[in-house]
C-alpha cells in the first residue's frame, strides 16, 4: 500500500473512532481525493476541475439532503444510478425513483466521502468516464455508523456538467480501482 493511501486510511479510521452512530465523518475531515487523469480523458470544452466540481457538488447535495441540487446533478440524459446500501443494492432509471431513494438515504443519515477518482475517456466524446472510491456511513449499516468502502463507475456529461451514470458497490478488501473507459 502506498504511503499516501495508508495515510488516508489512518485519517479515515481515526475520524471514524470519534464518531457516534448519528454523527457522520465530515468531508472536511478527509483529505482531498486522489485524482488520476488518463490521456485523452477530458473532451474539448471541459476541464478536470469541471469534472471534480460536478462530482463534489453532487456529493455535497447528497450529504446535506438538498433535493433541488440533487435533481439538478443529473441531466436530461441521465441513464441510471445504482448503489449498495445497508439494506442491499438499489437501482433507479428515472428521476422519481432517484428522488425517493435520496430522501430515504438522507433519512438514514447517509454520508458519502470521495477518496479517489480516475478519469478515463468515455465511448461518448462529450463525457468523461470515472472510476471512483468512496466511503459511506449511515444509520442502517451494521453496526450503525460503520464506515464502508465502496467503489464504482460514473460518467459526467461535459456539455452540461451533470452526471450521466453513477454505479457503486462494496469494495472487496485490497482491491485496486478498476479501469473504466470505453476507448
Amino acid at each position: 500500500m502506498k504511503a499516501r493511501q495508508l495515510a488516508a486510511w489512518v485519517v479515515i479510521i481515526t475520524s471514524a473512532i470519534g464518531c457516534s452512530a448519528k454523527r457522520a465523518v465530515s468531508q472536511a475531515s478527509v483529505p482531498p481525493p486522489e485524482i488520476t487523469i488518463r490521456d485523452g480523458a477530458i473532451p474539448n470544452g471541459c476541464t478536470s476541475d469541471d469534472v471534480v466540481q460536478t462530482v463534489m457538488s453532487f456529493l455535497s447535495a447528497y450529504n446535506s439532503g438538498d433535493e433541488k441540487r440533487l435533481a439538478n446533478a443529473f441531466g436530461s440524459r441521465f441513464a441510471w444510478y445504482s448503489a449498495w446500501t445497508g439494506s442491499g443494492h438499489f437501482a433507479a432509471y428515472n428521476r422519481e425513483a432517484l428522488g425517493a431513494y435520496f430522501r430515504q438515504r438522507h433519512h438514514q443519515h447517509e454520508k458519502q466521502m470521495l477518496h479517489r477518482i480516475v478519469m478515463s475517456p468515455s465511448w461518448d466524446s462529450s463525457r468523461v468516464a470515472l472510476s471512483i472510491v468512496l466511503t459511506i456511513q449511515s444509520d442502517d449499516l451494521n453496526p450503525p455508523g460503520t464506515i464502508m468502502e465502496v467503489s464504482g463507475k460514473a460518467e459526467v456529461n461535459c456539455d452540461d456538467r451533470t452526471i450521466f451514470v453513477w454505479s457503486s458497490g462494496l469494495t472487496p478488501p485490497s482491491t485496486a480501482v478498476p479501469h473504466y473507459g470505453g476507448r
